[in-house]
């Protein structure tokens, strides 16, 4: 960020372009909310029979000037796109949530646990097909389209149901009613060379004042901005001089209440990348994250990473429950108040520098070729709702962004399994149950092992991301370390699986390698010091008793 401290006159004739600029998104905005609420998507560009119908737009382009009215338009469909990103995220949550049997509560769920087990496994299978339908809606983010409108699906080219789009759109629309679209208010300008350019930084002896210049056109005419750079190095050459990658040619000038103004200057990281990747060497196949609450990241190597940074950040959430608390009492709405959006930034600002500072340090030490990670979550069960959702929002989107920028600046791949049940599975011999896990601690009731529990889901994460490879018939790079957790053929976990389909094929499987091994010896509950006969726990495991092929694997008698 760099302070301009330009002249009255300038300073007005910035303020006045400021203002056709917030009058152009928001008339841009209107179009573009209405094309997609139509079903007719968000459009780039509009044709000049249809800009003229919108006399909004002409007014701003007026204003403004043709090319300063596509910078605008472009600034207002990006900002939608993000906005529509963020709802095709929460619809494919309720689609798992809303269909998947195994999730649900309450009356739902007993009456589900009532039904038998063709009636629960047909259950299953016919909201698999509509979940199929669903999703195929949401990833072309067709939810709006008209209901005789055909869309199908990218795997098998199936057209989906007219169920599934009238189940999608009510979805968006609920979304819709309940979400806040852009309001558009004091948005940065977003200029490219078109509309203002940067000359080179300027030299030493010249460096007495500003470091920087900005040409930039105004309704008055063009005007040349002096900007002025934090000082670094004996040169004072600016701290932007110091930054990777070139300068590039799109600028963001942002308005300040005391009248100066704040420009961000945009670089091209294309050449720094490029070379990033040829230096990167792997070192193993995959490492699996385990993305939690209390530690931030648990790999599959059996590192810690990030704990404790929820104590830094718990302050801040008790804070900022308290201020929407107070507006709430008052009748005013948490957004709205200053205190409670610097709090809400500063939890993000923790959080991006905790996971930046973890993932950092997990590519530095492991060099993986692929990471792997679950479906991202970032709740506590001890904060509020309100809080819940803005960390979880907040957390993934974080991370996320991160994951990307390794992907660019290193070339790793990204690989999302399936969560189900990689808390509950052994990453040692694959054996599931819900009562092993124990706060953080992991113990077998089969093979007896003893691992943080982090770590064991971190491990189920990596193995299933590579039998999902396997599967897909990609190998590793040569001279790179395999993942050594994966000791045998794993489930692939897709994404596409029902939870219920998922517990099937891992219970099959244990069956199948493991038909009459008895588990290791416990001790018994109540009587210190005495050893209860070894047994097989999957006599008293519900999974096994629903899943498990007792015909072609039968259960080993408790030995006496």
């Amino acid at each position: 960020m760099f302070e301009v401290p330009a002249n009255a006159c300038k300073i007005e004739a910035v303020e006045q372009l400021w203002v056709n600029w917030q009058k152009g998104l928001r008339a841009e905005a209107l179009v573009a909310r209405r094309d997609v609420m139509s079903g007719r998507g968000l459009r780039e560009k509009l044709l000049a029979a249809e800009e003229a119908r919108e006399p909004e737009i002409v007014a701003s382009k007026a204003r403004l000037g043709a090319a300063e009215q596509q910078m605008v338009r472009a600034q207002a469909v990006g900002t939608i796109k993000s906005w529509i990103s963020n709802r095709e995220n929460e619809i494919a949550e309720m689609i798992e949530r809303r269909y998947t049997p195994k999730r649900w509560r309450g009356k739902a769920r007993r009456r589900f646990e009532a039904l038998p087990d063709d009636g629960r496994r047909a259950l299953e299978d016919e909201f698999a097909e509509l979940k199929a339908d669903l999703r195929a809606i949401n990833d072309q983010q067709m939810w709006m389209v008209s209901p005789d409108a055909t869309i199908l699906r990218k795997k098998g080219g199936q057209p989906v149901s007219a169920k599934a789009q009238w189940i999608a759109r009510k979805m968006f629309l609920g979304l819709a009613a309940r979400r806040s679209w852009p309001k558009f208010r004091n948005m940065a300008m977003r200029l490219d060379s078109r509309a203002g350019a940067g000359n080179r930084w300027l030299e030493p002896e010249q460096d007495g004042l500003f470091t920087w210049w900005i040409n930039l056109k105004t309704p008055s005419g063009r005007v040349a901005l002096p900007v002025r750079g934090w000082r670094r190095g004996k040169n004072k050459t600016g701290k932007g001089a110091n930054r990777e990658g070139a300068l590039g040619k799109t600028i963001n000038l942002v308005g300040n209440e005391d009248g100066t103004l704040r420009v961000a200057l945009d670089r091209d990281m294309t050449e720094v990348f490029a070379a990033s990747r040829d230096a990167y060497e792997p070192k193993i196949d995959v490492l699996g994250l385990d993305f939690g609450l209390r530690t931030l990241f648990a790999t599959s190597e059996g590192d810690l990473l990030g704990q404790g940074y929820l104590g830094n950040i718990m302050p801040l959430v008790e804070r900022a429950d308290r201020i929407a608390a107070r507006e709430q009492r008052n009748g005013r709405k948490p957004r709205d108040c200053a205190a409670y959006r610097d709090a809400i930034t500063r939890i993000r600002g923790l959080i991006e520098t905790e996971v930046n500072r973890a993932l950092n340090l997990a590519v530095e030490l492991h060099k993986p070729r692929v990471i792997a990670v679950e479906r991202l979550d970032f709740r506590g069960s001890n904060l509020s709702k309100r809080m819940n959702r803005i960390l979880s929002s907040c957390g993934r989107g974080v991370v996320r962004e991160k994951l990307k920028d390794l992907t660019d600046r290193h070339g790793i791949e990204i690989h999302e399994v399936d969560p189900a049940y990689t808390s509950k599975t052994c990453s040692s011999c694959g054996y599931v149950d819900g009562r092993q896990r124990n706060g953080e601690k992991f113990h077998c009731r089969h093979c007896g092992k003893k691992i943080h529990a982090d770590v064991n889901g971190a491990r189920n994460i990596a193995a299933a991301a590579g039998s999902a490879e396997d599967a897909g018939g990609c190998s590793a790079q040569r001279g790179v370390k395999p993942c050594r957790h994966r000791r045998r053929p794993r489930v692939p976990l897709s994404v596409s699986r029902t939870r219920s389909a998922t517990l099937r094929e891992i219970v099959r499987r244990f069956d199948g390698q493991y038909p009459n091994l008895a588990a290791v010896s416990r001790p018994k509950r109540g009587k210190e010091g005495t050893r209860e006969s070894a047994c097989d726990p999957r006599e008293t495991n519900p999974y096994f008793k629903q899943h498990s092929l007792r015909e072609e694997y039968p259960m080993c008698a408790v030995s006496t």
